[in-house]
This record gives C-alpha cells, structure tokens and sequence, in this order.
C-alpha cells in the first residue's frame, strides 16, 4: 500500500511537469546575515562594500563580497537576476551624489572591485541635504552577457559597491536577492 501511494505520488508530481517547464532558485542573501545588514557613512568621499559579511566594520573593508553556491553550469543556467534595495538617508547638510555598482567573480576572488571581478551592472541616486529615497538596482543577465559564465560556474562571489561624496548618509539594505533560473526541461533532457 505505501509503496503505491508513493508511486501515485511521484506519478501526480511528475504529471505537472512538461518539457517546457523551467525552474528558478530564489536566494534571499539577506537571510544569511543577522540582524539588519545597515550602517552611517562620514562626510567626504566614500567606498562601501555590500555586504560586509566578516566583520561589519567599514573602516576594514569586506572585498571579497559574499559566497554563493549554486552548481547549476553553463549548460543549465538560462538566467540570473540581482536585486538590491537598499533605503538611502542623506544626514549630511549637502547633496550626497551615490553610485551602487554590482560585481561577481569566482568562488576564490579576494577583491571583487579592484580588477577581480566583472561588473555586472549599476544604478544611481542624488540626494539633497536631509533628503531620504530608496536606491534600485535590478541586473538581469543572460548566456553572453558579462559574468553570465562566473553566475554558471556555480560556485561564485557577489557583492556591490556604493561609492560617492556627501557630507555623510544612512544606508539600510532592505533586499538583495539572487534567482538563478534553468533552462526548460526539453533543454537539458537533450542528449
């Protein structure tokens, strides 16, 4: 009787899928942190790696960015999507001019921004004294873009810088997720 009743089970489940079925991982990154991934900038030109996943300390900047461990390959990743939201608070007494740029490279990159990795994509915000607004970033990537093969690989390091000058700001990330999407079913069944 269980041995039906698994097999019945199995037969509905494979019963919705079809040959054009695709599948797609969504990864909060945010949830692998605790606590608010959040901090205060001084006044002056400025350079903040998101996230800073070892310490937390921007006067000892995170450059590898964080790790992600896909393994889906080449032959099997149709696309990828980064979205970053991130609430931006001007606390300084001049307009704040801010950059958020996204990087990727492979599982052993040590600095993501200075040469060693490949940027994927950028967004930007301009922000008078005590003005407060939320920075956008959403990069879609696909088979030939730049750092599609670094996302396919499957093992592979992201991150984000936010650069500028201002008289100091408030930054709280409120989302940054990653989905890495399959190719349809009829696709990797092919011999």
């Amino acid at each position: 009787m269980r041995k039906t009743l698994a097999l019945a089970a199995l037969l509905l489940a494979l019963a919705g899928c079809s040959m054009q079925t695709r599948y797609t991982l969504a990864v909060d990154v945010l949830s692998f942190f605790e606590g608010p991934v959040e901090g205060s900038v001084p006044s002056g030109a400025f350079e903040v790696y998101l996230p800073d996943d070892d310490d937390g300390d921007l006067a000892t900047p995170d450059l590898d960015g964080t790790l992600v461990e896909a393994g889906l390959g080449t032959d099997r990743l149709e696309a990828a999507r980064l979205e970053l939201t991130a609430a931006i608070a001007n606390t300084g007494a001049t307009d704040l001019t801010l950059s958020a740029e996204a990087y990727v490279g492979d599982a052993g990159t040590a600095d993501l921004y200075h040469g060693g990795g490949t940027s994927i994509g950028s967004a930007s915000l301009s922000l008078a004294a005590g003005e407060r607004d939320t920075l956008v970033l959403a990069i879609e990537l696909k088979q030939g873009d730049p750092g599609f093969d670094l996302v396919a690989a499957g093992n592979f390091r992201v991150g984000v810088k936010l650069a500028g000058s201002g008289n100091g700001f408030d930054y709280r990330l409120e989302v940054l997720k990653l989905s890495l999407t399959t190719k349809r079913l009829g696709e990797l069944l092919r011999p």
